[in-house]
């Protein structure tokens, strides 16, 4: 008997394409038609794909075709984006796992990187290394975020020497894109500074290019360094900064009127933000596009810049700002940007979001987390390491934490450095969570 509604199962199809993941569910329940007619990989199969638009997981994490629903199924109850466990350096903090508790792989041993960074999703690793001066561009892929829990060791993507460099120091720093790596080293000689910018799609190519390069002086020394897909903010300290936009080629050498030196640097796709004790300011690259000029043409004098706009500090001053969960991608409203402030000895931490004003534009807002996740090494009554996540709750003017272990082998190895015929190596672990 054809079902009594007015809708047709394809116009609840659609109905359900749209619905979030427990909506789906709950309306599928409803009967048993529907859930005939929305039970169907295609329907699945576009939330994932949402899902992942929304949480800027990379193209490539997932492959879509070729998953069971099944798979797609399990996909969207899981956590949907990684992190990476160094077992010998500072946890990773999250901004909000909603109390979700991740499956963590066994542990696999990597040689040491000078850098390395997770893609979104978790399919991807960014890493260089640095042998004997030599320092090496790698890409690896991980195993499937469903066979997370399953022993997969990386396999090599691409591999690529970088040239010129003569074992001078290098500062790297990353970013992604739905389906595109982008990643910056910047090193000097005794005269000059060399920055480039490599790309690649790790779904899909085998070899790292060469997106873009810039050679420019300054002295002393870069404090930092920031970028996003388009942007490389150069820290010169004191409030100075080169802009690049290397997608233009154009920069601009600027600093920030007044007296007051910002603790850190940080870039997000709309603006460059100036974090100070008392508030953050913020520089928007719109501001900067129109003052932009090919760098043989940059003057000696830097611009001097007031902000677009200040997000004050809620009624304290900070000293420190730390980004614990840099984002290598453009954030989004499921993944926003995320630092911490410090304030004496805590930290608090804080996102920025996208708004919309008055006026039907878009601004900046400083928002508290009140959810935080770490994932780290602890010992239990054994004495054995093991693999905990932390969660802080930050509702309250005391925070409270609770940890819980993950389900991953147990790392009974001696607290020291473990020597390996090819050099120092590093335990890693990779963990999944709900962001």
């Amino acid at each position: 008997m054809p079902p009594s509604w007015p809708l047709s199962l394809n116009l609840w199809r659609m109905i359900g394409q749209r619905c979030s993941i427990e909506g789906l569910i709950s309306l599928a329940s409803t009967c048993r038609d529907l859930y005939t007619a929305l039970n169907t990989k295609h329907v699945w199969k576009n939330l994932l794909m949402d899902a992942c638009e929304e949480t800027g997981v990379i193209a490539g994490t997932y492959n879509i075709e070729e998953m069971t629903l099944q798979d797609i199924r399990q996909a969207l109850r899981r956590p949907q984006t990684w992190s990476t466990l160094v077992s010998r350096r500072p946890a990773r903090y999250y901004p909000t796992f909603d109390g979700t508790i991740p499956k963590a792989s066994p542990m696999v041993q990597m040689r040491k990187a000078l850098y390395e960074q997770m893609t979104p999703g978790g399919r991807f690793l960014t890493r260089v290394q640095d042998i004997n001066q030599t320092f090496t561009l790698q890409m690896f892929r991980l195993a499937p975020p469903a066979e997370a829990h399953t022993i997969r060791l990386p396999v090599i993507v691409a591999e690529h020497v970088i040239q010129g460099n003569c074992g001078y120091p290098l500062k790297v720093t990353s970013c992604t894109t739905r389906n595109t790596v982008l990643v910056s080293l910047t090193w000097h000689d005794t005269k000059l500074y060399h920055s480039f910018v490599y790309h690649i799609v790790p779904s899909t190519e085998t070899v790292w290019r060469i997106f873009a390069q810039l050679t420019f002086t300054h002295s002393p020394d870069i404090v930092d360094i920031c970028m996003t897909c388009e942007y490389i903010h150069f820290d010169l300290g004191d409030g100075y900064v080169l802009s690049w936009h290397f997608r233009d080629t154009k920069a601009l050498k600027w600093r920030k009127c007044g007296r007051t030196s910002p603790i850190r640097l940080i870039a997000h796709p709309q603006a460059v933000l100036m974090c100070l004790p008392d508030r953050i300011a913020v520089f928007s690259h719109s501001s900067l596009a129109s003052r932009l000029s090919i760098p043989q043409e940059q003057h000696e004098d830097y611009l001097a810049l007031t902000p677009n706009d200040v997000l004050p500090h809620p009624g304290f001053h900070a000293v420190a700002c730390d980004l614990p969960s840099t984002p290598r991608l453009n954030p989004t409203p499921q993944n926003p940007l995320v630092f911490d402030l410090s304030i004496g000895s805590s930290k608090q931490p804080f996102s920025i979001v996208e708004v919309q004003d008055a006026g039907g534009g878009i601004k900046l807002e400083l928002r508290r987390v009140a959810l935080v996740g770490e994932i780290g090494l602890d010992f239990n009554l054994q004495g054995q390491r093991r693999i905990v996540m932390k969660r802080t709750s930050y509702s309250d003017q005391n925070p409270t934490t609770e940890s819980t272990a993950l389900r991953a082998k147990r790392y009974e190895r001696q607290v020291e450095e473990d020597v390996h015929p090819k050099g120092r190596v590093d335990e890693y672990a990779w963990a999944d969570f709900l962001p």
